[in-house]
């Protein structure tokens, strides 16, 4: 599966309490449930504010898009890192 790089900033309007585990969010003005999580990587980034970690989730939704999304715990910013070609639309 051949992933396309996106970078875009999304909208999380449901993540679960003890794990931080993203369970709906909106991008392009759809909104998608996340069916599976197929992995979590924490990754540490050097900001001018200081280190930060960003957490990326792989993801599979309802509908069978799989994608990445991130969460940079610093400035607390959600984004779609990566997406399957069929999930990409304007």
């Amino acid at each position: 599966m051949r992933l396309v790089q996106v970078q875009e900033p999304i909208h999380v309007t449901d993540v679960a309490a003890r794990t931080f585990v993203p369970q709906t969010f909106t991008w392009r003005a759809r909104q998608h449930q996340v069916w599976k999580i197929d992995g979590v990587k924490d990754e540490r980034i050097d900001r001018a504010e200081g280190p930060a970690l960003r957490r990326v989730f792989s993801i599979r939704t309802h509908t069978g898009m799989r994608c990445s999304i991130s969460y940079d715990e610093l400035r607390k910013r959600w984004r779609m890192e990566t997406v399957n070609p069929k999930g990409v639309s304007a």
